[in-house]
């Protein structure tokens, strides 16, 4: 332990992720020497050896498929001896628990990621990007609301990097634990379109 580790700048989303990594999952935050970073810094102070380790977001940018942040993949590219650290279901259920964030659950296939890691199959958190509507919120409303973003994505998906994500395919990855806890004007329309649902934890099949 007393490892400096690339945590991202106080205040960033960053950090949220990286202190649900290493507090809630791992419970090892007050082991470790946070170096608040942001992406570059992080990257650059990586590459130099002057941090042991780095929080490495990923995300889909759509069609299922799983892209690390792009100020990393140059470490990824040119360093040498990475290891991938990855979570198991365990350490996510504890994390979910301890922190009460809304995630899903979704395997990095081996060497996916640069064509040089993870070494094997591993488990990783997401964090979706979504709207939420209270429940006395009309179930009409929300079907149109859906319908639009739906029929929408590819104007999603150019007005900025993190909301390449929207593809159909990801609509129905939800936070919830059964379909009862989708609204139901939201439930509807995926029905009509035959989207298929991951909630309660399962893990998108693509």
């Amino acid at each position: 332990m007393g490892k400096k580790v690339g945590v991202g700048e106080r205040g960033s989303a960053f950090l949220a992720e990286t202190q649900f990594l290493l507090r809630d999952c791992w419970g090892i935050w007050d082991k470790i020497k946070p170096e608040y970073l942001g992406f570059k810094a992080a990257r650059d102070a990586f590459m130099d050896g002057l941090i042991d380790a780095v929080y490495c977001p990923g995300n889909m940018p759509g069609r299922g498929k799983y892209a690390i942040h792009p100020l990393m993949k140059t470490a990824i590219q040119l360093k040498k001896g990475l290891h991938f650290v990855e979570l198991t279901e365990a350490d996510l259920e504890k994390g979910k628990k301890a922190a009460g964030w809304p995630l899903s659950i979704w395997e990095v296939p081996a060497n996916s990621i640069e064509g040089k890691l993870p070494q094997k199959d591993a488990t990783v958190f997401i964090l979706q990007l979504m709207a939420w509507a209270y429940e006395e919120f009309p179930e009409d409303l929300v079907y149109e609301v859906v319908k639009t973003a739906h029929q929408n994505i590819n104007k999603f998906n150019e007005a900025h990097a993190a909301m390449r994500i929207m593809s159909p395919e990801v609509m129905g990855w939800l936070p919830a634990v059964s379909e009862a806890d989708v609204h139901p004007g939201a439930l509807k329309y995926y029905k009509e379109q035959e989207i298929p649902l991951y909630v309660g934890g399962a893990k998108p099949k693509l």
